[in-house]
Parts: structure tokens; sequence; C-alpha cells
């Protein structure tokens, strides 16, 4: 599911910051030096838009340069290497994509990107389970190959049609947007095929609905004191910036500070997102009181069950992670993850999309196999803990399984065991695991 939740937040919070920035410079007393410093934000800023335009191309043409070449394949380890090259490549294209427009495409391009890495995925793992591909598999990776031949055909006319002085920031959300136009011709014009298999995949992922969106639908007036809410107390000024008309519709707005945008849903208004440029000056708290403080908070705005799993520590900036738990069983899908200031144990930064779109009541599941037979997918690690969890899996489904934590050396990682068979189902290696830590 995480995969799946597509939003342009990323594009969206650069925007914020540098309408910050022009606030900021207004306000300012040296005007000609703080006119300097806008500038050279923005011109990093478009530098980083530029950049991702030709990432995407770049990626999209390995995408579509492994698809033509798995067509003619007939070896199951060319197959795979392949299979994983499409699955790579369609990742980074559909991120890249999300870095550079602020069109919602959760059923269009960009969720078919996501889709094709999902597929190939699955099928990369029947290979690796001696399985093989056959004439309907074949026939799906050709209409995919299709489709990406025809999405580069589309970005390349508007290329060709991009004048050197282009700018993307001024034409971001306008009739000139390049990626926005793009994208709506790919939709209406290009017939995206339907990737039905039998495996994790099997779920079309524009027909998954937000499970914890529930309540009344409310005008933004309405909406604006759910806002102010989930502000820090000394926020008593917002105003309205925009909607977002995603899956998950909802209002945005700015404090009058400008210090933090904050958006809610249009029904019921629960909290998307929270976002703050805050600087971290010094750091006073550790991350025990910044896990407590985040906690605090969820428990403020009404999300009292979920329990905090992983902490790291980014310039002075603790980021928490936190999942619902019933039953002794933690659930994965319902991730809350909050951000707390080391100085003084703000909350500088918030995202809920993972819990609006998985959380509801569970009926609770039973292991059928013992925790010592699942140990037996961790014993090249040093065991730390095991805990019972469920994860999620591709096309929205939902896995119960034994979460083995443990480390090799500095490597630290997850290993999942089934819970009802014992197989080894998932391994995750955490990233600079130094910075980060496992909470029990």
């Amino acid at each position: 599911m995480y995969k799946r939740t597509i939003i342009a937040l990323t594009l969206t919070t650069l925007v914020f910051a540098f309408a910050t920035i022009g606030l900021g410079i207004a306000w300012g007393v040296d005007a000609n030096k703080k006119t300097i410093k806008a500038e050279e934000y923005k011109t990093s800023i478009e530098n980083n838009y530029k950049k991702g335009y030709y990432d995407f191309g770049y990626e999209l043409a390995q995408t579509s340069d492994a698809l033509n070449k798995l067509l003619v394949s007939t070896s199951k380890p060319m197959q795979s290497k392949l299979l994983s090259e499409i699955s790579e490549h369609s990742s980074k294209a559909m991120a890249t994509l999300n870095s550079v427009t602020l069109a919602n495409q959760d059923g269009g391009a960009i969720g078919f990107l996501n889709k094709i890495s999902d597929y190939v995925s699955a099928l990369n793992y029947r290979l690796a389970k001696g399985g093989e591909l056959d004439e309907e598999d074949f026939d799906n990776l050709t209409a995919v190959y299709v489709a990406i031949n025809a999405f580069e055909n589309k970005l390349k006319e508007r290329s060709d049609e991009m004048s050197d002085d282009y700018s993307f920031m001024e034409n971001i959300g306008k009739d000139s947007d390049i990626f926005a136009s793009v994208l709506v011709g790919l939709n209406a014009d290009i017939e995206y095929p339907s990737l039905i298999y039998d495996g994790a995949f099997s779920d079309s992922l524009e027909e998954v609905e937000p499970k914890g969106v529930e309540g009344n639908e409310l005008t933004k007036e309405e909406a604006r004191e759910y806002a102010l809410s989930y502000l820090n107390d000394d926020a008593k000024e917002i105003e309205y910036v925009t909607t977002d008309n995603g899956k998950i519709p909802a209002y945005i707005y700015q404090t009058s500070d400008g210090k933090y945008y904050i958006s809610v849903t249009v029904k019921g208004g629960l909290l998307v997102s929270l976002t703050s440029d805050a600087e971290v000056k010094e750091n006073l708290h550790n991350e025990d009181e910044a896990t407590e403080a985040g906690k605090s908070y969820l428990d403020k705005i009404g999300l009292d069950d979920l329990v905090p799993v992983w902490v790291s520590n980014y310039d002075d900036i603790y980021y928490i992670n936190f999942v619902y738990k019933q039953d002794d069983v933690l659930y994965y899908p319902d991730m809350v993850k909050i951000k707390v200031s080391s100085e003084n144990l703000d909350i500088v930064g918030v995202e809920c999309l993972n819990y609006l779109y998985n959380h509801t009541q569970r009926v609770t599941q039973e292991a059928t196999v013992t925790t010592a037979e699942a140990l037996k997918n961790a014993k090249f690690i040093n065991v730390e803990s095991v805990r019972l969890a469920v994860i999620p899996t591709d096309g929205g489904k939902e896995n119960l399984c034994y979460e083995i934590c443990g480390s090799r050396g500095d490597d630290f990682y997850y290993v999942y065991a089934d819970a009802k068979t014992g197989e080894e189902v998932n391994i995750m290696r955490v990233i600079d695991s130094k910075d980060g830590k496992l909470i029990n």
C-alpha cells in the first residue's frame, strides 16, 4: 500500500517553502541581500525541477528498453534480470514524476507506473519459486510496452515544443505546465492494460478506496477549526491556500506567520499532513523525550491507539514512525510519521496518508506456527526482538507475520516470516541504521 499512496507533497512543500521565503523578504530589513538569497533559492528549486524532468525521461527510456528485451528473452536468469530492471526503473520514474508535478494521478500515469513495478516484482517472485512466464504474461508485458512507448512519445512531443527559457516554477499548476498537459493527454489517449494475475497484485489499485476517512463533508470555514486544533497552541490564525482534489480530497491552510502548512480532509476534517520550515539551532532533547512528545501529540488529536516502532535523527530533527496496535499485533499499513524538533520538542511534521488509506478495525488473526519455527528464517542475524505484525503486500492486501529484528555486522534487518506457514516473505535492510533505533 505504501507505494500505492501517491501524493505530490514533496513538490508542494518546496513551493510552500519558496512562498515563505518570499514573505520573509517582504518583512526583512536588508531587502537587497534577501532578494539575492531568494533568487538563489528560486534557482535551486528550478534546477531541481529540471533534474527531475530529465531523470524522468531517462528512467522511462530504461524501463522501455528492458521491456523490449524481455519480450524476446527465453531464459529464466535473463528474464529475472530484466524484470528487476523494469521494477527499479519504473519505480524511479514514478518517484521523479511525483517530484515535478502537482497533478494528482492515482488512477492514471503515476498509478500505472506503480502497477508496473508491483506486477513485474510478482512475476520475478514466481520465477524465483520455480515457475515461468506464460503466454498471458507476455501479452500483458506487450501491452505495457505499448503504453510505455506512447508515454515516451507524448513526452517527446512536449519536449520538442518546450523553449530553452521554459521555467518549471512559473508554469507549475497552469495550463502551460508541461507535465500536467502530458499527463492529461496520457490519461485521455492511452489504454492502460489491466494487469490481473493470480498473485499479490490481483486487486487493481484504482479500485482500493481509503478506509479511514469518515465524517460529514465540511466547508472551508468548518474545516479550518479542525486544522487549528492540530497545530501548536500558539497558532491562532490560518488562511485557506488551496484544495487537493485527489482520492482523499483535502483543504490546505497556511499559518499567518508562514511557518506551517496543514492539510485536513474535506470529509470529517481529519489530519492529512503538517509541514514546517522550522530551523533547529541546538539539540537539547533526546530521542526518548521526542518520542514521548510525538505520542502525546497523537493522543491529543485522538490517535491514541498508535505506538512508536522506529526513531531516527537527521539534522537534529527526530523522525518517528507510529503504527496502529490491536490485540498485541502491530499494523504497519496504518502508519503515521511524526517529525519532532530536538530543540524545543515542537511537532514540525506529520504525515497520515497511510493511516487514512488503511485504518479500520481488524478481525484478529492467530499465528499457526511457533516463534521457534519462525526464527529458522533468521539464523544469519543476531536477533534482538520478535513480535507479530501485519505488513502490507502489493495490491492492498495484508499478511500476518512474525517480525524478526536483528543485526549482522553494521547492518540492521527486518525479517518477516508468514505466521501461518513459516515461509520467509520479506526482508528489509535499514539504511544508515546507526542513525536510527528500533522501539520495542
